[in-house]
């Protein structure tokens, strides 16, 4: 089997990751059970966790037969389609998955302002974390499972009550903390030309 294929993903390199996971991430411990295994989003295999509170989406892609595997993970709340970036929401599009590694999430969840949270850059956590790391050889699914369970840790609950659709205090502090954000950050890019579909703060 070719080992950009979805057959060969699933079959050979899967396993061992989820057994990665339940191992070192434990999201068992969190109340997140295995939901669903697929490959509609973005041609890609993808894995969905899910828990009382929110969802955790895992994509999974080789561009190259030679490249390592790059495991992607995003939060979505739990009306967020697996297959989808964007949904209807109020009649609007927005967005409605949430990569911590692109959008400010852990900034805002540790009380910075978006202007504090833009001089930062990196959060703590992950400096930390990475930190941490060095010299350990981990095989991939390892230092992605043991990365997310730092994270875990370090947040706690407050990380899934952000995404909960049962009580939005949080995540409208969010809204408003990215509509603040979004306009600092463009700023500072002013030269660079920044596309997007749907305004940057529309999430939901």
């Amino acid at each position: 089997m070719d080992n950009l294929s979805h057959e060969y993903i699933i079959s050979i390199e899967l396993p061992k990751i989820i057994q990665a996971i339940d191992t070192f991430w434990e999201p068992k411990q969190r109340g997140f059970k295995l939901f669903d295994v697929g490959t509609s989003y973005r041609n890609c295999v993808t894995v969905l966790y899910q828990s009382s509170q929110c969802k955790i989406r895992l994509w999974f892609m080789r561009d190259r037969p030679w490249d390592n595997m790059e495991i992607h993970v995003s939060y979505g709340r739990l009306h967020a389609p697996v297959e989808r970036d964007f949904m209807n929401w109020n009649g609007e599009p927005h967005s409605c998955w949430h990569k911590p590694i692109i959008h400010p999430i852990f900034s805002f969840l540790d009380g910075l302002s978006p202007k504090e949270s833009l001089a930062r850059g990196v959060s703590d956590t992950i400096r930390h974390f990475l930190k941490m790391k060095e010299g350990k050889n981990w095989p991939l699914p390892e230092a992605f499972s043991r990365e997310q369970k730092y994270i875990w840790d370090n947040y706690g609950q407050r990380l899934f009550a952000l995404f909960d659709l049962s009580n939005t205090k949080l995540w409208d502090k969010y809204v408003d903390f990215l509509k603040e954000y979004y306009p600092i950050r463009d700023n500072q890019f002013s030269g660079i030309r920044i596309t997007r579909s749907i305004p940057a703060h529309m999430v939901c």
